[in-house]
């Protein structure tokens, strides 16, 4: 039994090595700008970036013209950066998207 167990853990260590964390953070920035601009998100352009705190993994929007990075979500403050309740909506539906 311990032989499988080193085994096994010798095969999910070689699969964490593999699994490159920041491309599939990419893949979900890229799905969300789609997201946003599809539906026609206001305060969002095609030349803006979307980033996502690998730690956190809370979105935010950042104007391709030097303007502040914005998002709907309170952590780490006590209110929202931007938007209303319609439009934070329409945020996490879009990231909920670009998650699935």
């Amino acid at each position: 039994m311990e032989g499988e167990i080193s085994a096994a853990r010798l095969e999910l260590e070689q699969a964490r090595e593999r699994v490159d964390l920041r491309r599939y953070l990419h893949e979900i920035e890229a799905a969300f700008l789609d997201a946003l601009l599809a539906v026609g998100m206001p305060g969002v352009r095609e030349f803006d970036t979307v980033e996502v705190n690998p730690r956190t993994l809370v979105p935010s929007v950042v104007p391709g013209d030097e303007g502040q990075r914005w998002s709907f979500d309170t952590v780490g403050s006590d209110v929202a950066t931007a938007g209303s309740g319609g439009k934070k909506t329409l945020f996490h539906i879009c990231y909920a998207l670009a998650l699935h």
